[in-house]
């Protein structure tokens, strides 16, 4: 299938945003990914991609989020693609989705592993749902002004390096002593579903 840029969105340093509007619809479910293929030296290449961003379904517009990963095969070419540029894709996959139940959720994520967990954030509008989130300084935060936003997501971003005398939030990687503590404070462990845990994959 062929997909068109309609835009390249600058999250920070390190992270671009595509928007890409494909010649036919398709439905997905919030954690599933698409398929990038590029042709690379006359062989097909394919790298799996997540859908960064919830919509109506079906749709015709996606979105996918991603770093340079300057030693990827794909990531780098894509990090560079611009406006009406035509990619080839495949999807949507994947069995990486939110379980259907009314209990409360917690998520965990580093860096772009968020990605997935975005779809499924904003597709729940209802449920109550923690995102405990870490990443490297501040201004690597993804999506913070509508994680924030969100009325029913408890947003909880931990920063492990670089940390400013202004920041007051959760400082540290993820572990286990983390999530128990918060765990404890928000949610009733009695109608916590099991984490999902997602980190940033190789490009």
């Amino acid at each position: 299938m062929k997909a068109t840029v309609l835009e390249v969105i600058k999250e920070n340093s390190e992270v671009r945003t595509l928007k890409l509007n494909l010649e036919q619809e398709i439905t997905f479910e919030p954690g599933q990914f698409i398929t990038i293929i590029y042709n690379i030296e006359n062989k097909l290449v394919r790298r799996a991609y997540s859908i960064s961003h919830w919509a109506e379904q079906p749709t015709k517009t996606i979105t996918i989020s991603l770093n340079q990963a300057p030693n990827g095969t794909i990531s780098p070419k894509l990090y560079n693609v611009k406006v009406n540029d035509v990619l080839e894709l495949e999807g949507a996959f994947g069995v990486f989705k939110l379980n259907k139940s009314n209990n409360p959720a917690l998520f965990l994520a580093a860096g772009t592993g968020v990605t997935p967990l975005n779809t499924m954030i904003e597709s729940e509008e209802k449920r109550d749902l923690t995102l405990i989130y870490s990443v490297r300084s501040e201004d690597l935060i993804l999506f913070n002004e509508t994680l924030n936003k969100q009325s029913n997501l408890k947003f909880i971003p931990t920063v492990t390096d670089n940390i400013p005398e202004s920041w007051t939030g959760e400082t540290g990687r993820i572990n286990k002593e983390l999530i128990e503590r918060l765990s404890k404070r928000l949610l009733n462990p009695n109608t916590l579903t099991c984490p999902v845990f997602r980190t940033k994959s190789d490009a």
